[in-house]
């Protein structure tokens, strides 16, 4: 199984990459700098950089796990843009691309 796991340089992304990877799955890693190998940079609030990584990477599966805390949100309008329109984009781009899972 190929799977792509948002916010793979975050305590619970990085997680999932290292079950990921202990299953023999091809993991790879979407977050917002390009940080070791097998990761792509991606911002989730872009939704043309979303569609762009996915529609390369031929993945089966898209694990979720990126967010922004609230130490990392100056106010809701960024905290809904980090969130919540990042989901809907997301999503989105993993319809247009084939994902089965999400």
């Amino acid at each position: 199984m190929r799977i792509a796991v948002t916010g793979c340089t975050g305590f619970i992304g990085s997680g999932v990459m290292r079950r990921a990877r202990q299953e023999s799955w091809d993991a790879l890693g979407l977050a917002r700098r390009a940080e070791g190998q097998g990761v792509v940079a991606c911002d989730l609030r872009a939704p043309g950089e979303i569609a762009k990584a996915l529609e390369g990477l031929s993945v089966d599966c898209v694990v979720h796990a990126a967010a922004a805390t609230r130490r990392d949100i100056p106010d809701a309008e960024a905290g809904y843009a980090n969130n919540v329109a990042s989901t809907v984009n997301l999503a989105h781009a993993a319809i247009s691309a084939g994902v089965k899972r999400l």
